[in-house]
């Protein structure tokens, strides 16, 4: 009895040790281990995540460390009325950082009550501000973000200097406006002399859903903005160029270059016909050239000088 004991003993030694062996010549992830293979080591620190084998399923279970739930649920939760107090003292351009902190503070950048108190603490009456920014037709909530940000821009003092002080065709070029839609085109003579050519663009982006994290349903009609993705490009020229029709068509490409008297800009703007795969051919394109160039700016919604903004 002894003896077939020992050699059936011995015949499973050598079965497990060719099992072993061929394991070990197989990838990991086609390795299919039993219940006892896995080991779990309590003393390491460096597992974010502990993987169990989960007896008779062969299933994999995840775990998280101890110490990550102490990381992420150690905080301090603060009330509500706190992060109104705080938003009296946020800088026109610290609201979307104070806005990131918490949802709490998303919130409070979502209501009424702040955008009115902002507009209020940089009320001037000796600025000349539109007929729709004025103190009596802000409060209304129809728009009431985007119209504040308008009025910010005319009363903040860094803002203004920002604005004065940019250099044009510097901090943005018409190449950002490619594949944006030209909405309309006008242009206007300025009394001195020169003129100006308007090309308001509608850029396209992808539709987004936003997501309400706030504790309390805020008014939707504060973000009503109908020029939310519209700009303007403006350029003005030593005299009068007549230009071809391409409102409702894509721009493509954009040429800048120094002008032949080296003093101007020479201006190319190519269009095409919108289709739906959003790729177009180099050539066939309406070109648009505007030669001498003396300034190009774009014109975002919440510049000062954006066509429509002087409502008086």
């Amino acid at each position: 009895m002894k003896r077939e004991v020992k050699s059936l003993c011995g015949t499973m030694a050598t079965r497990s040790d060719a099992i072993t062996r061929e394991t070990d010549d197989i990838a990991w992830y086609d390795k299919d281990y039993s219940d006892d293979d896995y080991v779990n080591d309590e003393e390491s620190d460096t597992d974010v995540i502990v993987i169990e084998r989960v007896q008779k399923t062969g299933r994999r279970r995840k775990k998280k460390n101890v110490k990550d739930e102490e990381r992420f649920t150690d905080g301090r939760e603060y009330p509500l009325d706190l992060w109104f107090i705080l938003a009296n003292y946020v800088h026109p351009g610290d609201i979307g950082r104070f806005a990131a902190v918490c949802h709490s503070a998303f919130h409070v950048t979502n209501t009424v009550h702040f955008w009115i108190r902002l507009y209020h603490r940089y009320y001037d009456s000796d600025v000349d501000l539109p007929a729709s920014l004025q103190s009596n037709s802000i409060e209304k909530s129809l728009k009431l973000r985007c119209n504040v940000i308008r009025a910010i821009y005319i009363m903040y003092s860094p803002f203004q200097k920002k604005i004065r002080n940019t250099i044009p065709l510097e901090s943005e070029t018409p190449h950002c406006l490619e594949n944006a839609q030209c909405l309309y085109m006008w242009s206007e003579k300025q009394p001195r002399g020169p003129w100006n050519f308007y090309f308001k663009f509608r850029k396209t982006s992808r539709p987004q859903r936003r997501k309400h994290l706030c504790i309390i349903p805020y008014n939707e009609d504060i973000w009503i903005n109908p020029q939310n993705d519209c700009c303007v490009l403006s350029i003005t020229c030593m005299n009068f160029i007549r230009l071809p029709v391409v409102m409702g068509m894509i721009l493509t490409k954009v040429y800048l270059n120094v002008s032949r008297d080296m003093k101007h800009f020479n201006l190319k703007l190519v269009f095409h016909t919108a289709n739906k795969t959003g790729s177009y051919p180099s050539n066939n394109g309406v070109t648009v050239t505007i030669d001498p160039v003396c300034n190009a700016r774009i014109l975002n919604w919440w510049h000062p000088h954006y066509p429509g903004n002087k409502d008086h």
